[in-house]
């Protein structure tokens, strides 16, 4: 995985901060229709994860006979808060965005981890894969940008 904290200007015109880059290496569970969380990034106290989170398919996955798979994004005890479930699989430059019921997420005391969970068909593992590419852009504002010193 490659975690790319975007430039002022490109979160200026974009609205994101950082991307996430996963590839087809990144899932090794062997196991069959077994899901795999992806960890993205560690999420302090009073961190803002901002609704506008994108899911693009930048090389469909494919490979090991694998019929079906599907990412969600959310995090530590709610992994679809913010996509629920959606093909990686699907054609190049497909992209996902969260249901309209979704807004910022204010980090909880204790922190949390913003994740990508990746589930195979129920007959293959996620390490069959051979191909594929998925970027996840957010907008992720630390608190630490909001103290004054």
């Amino acid at each position: 995985m490659r975690i790319d904290k975007l430039t002022a200007e490109e979160a200026a015109q974009s609205g994101w901060t950082h991307r996430f880059a996963l590839t087809h290496a990144d899932l090794t569970e062997t196991a069959d229709n077994t899901a795999q969380s992806v960890a993205l990034m560690a999420l302090n106290f009073g961190d803002i994860v901002g609704v506008n989170v994108l899911a693009q398919v930048v090389t469909a996955f494919s490979g090991g006979a694998v019929a079906t798979c599907t990412v969600s994004v959310g995090v530590t005890g709610a992994l679809t808060s913010f996509i629920n479930a959606q093909s990686v699989m699907a054609a190049a430059k497909t992209c996902y965005v969260p249901a309209n019921t979704v807004t910022d997420y204010p980090t909880p005391s204790g922190g949390k981890t913003l994740y990508a969970t990746f589930t195979p068909d129920a007959s293959h593992a996620l390490a069959a894969l051979t191909a594929g590419e998925l970027h996840i852009y957010t907008r992720i504002n630390p608190i630490e940008s909001r103290l004054y010193s």
